[in-house]
């Protein structure tokens, strides 16, 4: 701890890459971070051994990384579990992405991860034939909730 410390490890800094933005909101997973900006950009660093980043591919990045796979979709929540992410755009989707070990993701059996956002399709008899928008998205070590 004394050599983090004395390296500034425990000080906070300004991230050069974030300078000119307003960051609205932020979440940390065991070893990623992800921030939404207020032009609803979403940027994520740290660990992406699960594809958590949502860059498309199993890779990790020391610096924040706009997550270019949600294309022009502005976001409103973001939210970061154990090594999988959730995100809300401003028309109430919802998407997830990284493990899918522990079935977190809302994707079933389908893969045990997923590397780029995805969008999480609820049953139509659940709500009345209606699609359901989403306001916010919470992750947890292996669950995730969201809320109408």
């Amino acid at each position: 701890a004394a050599a983090a410390a004395a390296a500034g490890a425990g000080v906070p800094r300004v991230i050069p890459s974030l300078r000119d933005r307003r960051v609205t909101m932020m979440a940390c997973g065991e070893y990623h971070s992800v921030c939404l900006t207020e032009e609803g950009d979403m940027y994520a660093w740290g660990r992406g051994s699960d594809g958590q980043l949502g860059l498309g591919r199993m890779e990790s990045s020391p610096v924040p990384r706009f997550v270019s796979s949600l294309g022009k979709q502005r976001i409103k929540w973001v939210s970061a579990g154990w090594n999988f992410t959730g995100a809300v755009t401003e028309e109430g989707r919802l998407y997830m992405w990284g493990d899918n070990s522990l079935l977190q993701l809302g994707l079933g059996r389908a893969a045990p991860r997923q590397l780029s956002p995805t969008r999480i399709m609820f049953d139509p008899h659940e709500g009345a034939g209606e699609e359901l928008e989403i306001e916010g998205v919470a992750c947890g070590f292996g669950h995730a909730c969201c809320w109408t």
